[in-house]
């Protein structure tokens, strides 16, 4: 009878481990997975784990400074690279310039640049627009010889998903 109750648990803690296992797997969102959804859901998913960093008292400032992205552009003057670049204001990070395929007048103090008018003078540029990062990074590397890097993987990167 003992045998019976010692199989039976050690079969139903197996499923539970198994289960468990293939949440850890499959259902937790992974960096790579985050670019399969939809933009909405993308933008949302980025303000979510921002907010987690944050109150983690983690910053963007400190990440761009461990990885020596010092002097940045911020490319996409929208909702996501305004706030970046108030949260980098009071830091040790210089932002040198904005870029914008409008045509904008200067955001906080910083220079708006348009694609065409943009130079290589900064560690990174950093994208905002998560939505279009591959053909953005296609034509910004072939105007400036620095690192290109996406908002979204800076933010998951800080902490990642499976980690909340």
């Amino acid at each position: 009878m003992r045998e019976i109750v010692f199989v039976s648990a050690g079969f139903v803690l197996g499923i539970l481990c198994g289960s468990f296992a293939m949440y850890i797997c499959w259902l937790v969102p992974k960096s790579k997975e985050l670019r399969k959804r939809s933009n909405a859901q993308r933008y949302l998913d980025l303000t979510n784990q921002w907010l987690i960093v944050r109150q983690n008292g983690y910053s963007v400032s400190e990440f761009l400074a461990e990885k020596q992205m010092c002097r940045i552009a911020v490319y996409g003057m929208g909702l996501y690279g305004r706030h970046l670049i108030r949260e980098l204001q009071h830091s040790d990070v210089v932002i040198e310039y904005g870029i914008d395929c409008k045509k904008m007048k200067p955001y906080q103090g910083i220079c708006i640049r348009q694609p065409a008018e943009i130079s290589g003078n900064v560690d990174a540029v950093i994208n905002t627009v998560i939505w279009d990062h591959d053909n953005i990074e296609r034509q910004l590397s072939v105007k400036v010889d620095c690192r290109i890097v996406n908002l979204e993987d800076i933010i998951f990167e800080i902490i990642p998903a499976d980690k909340n």
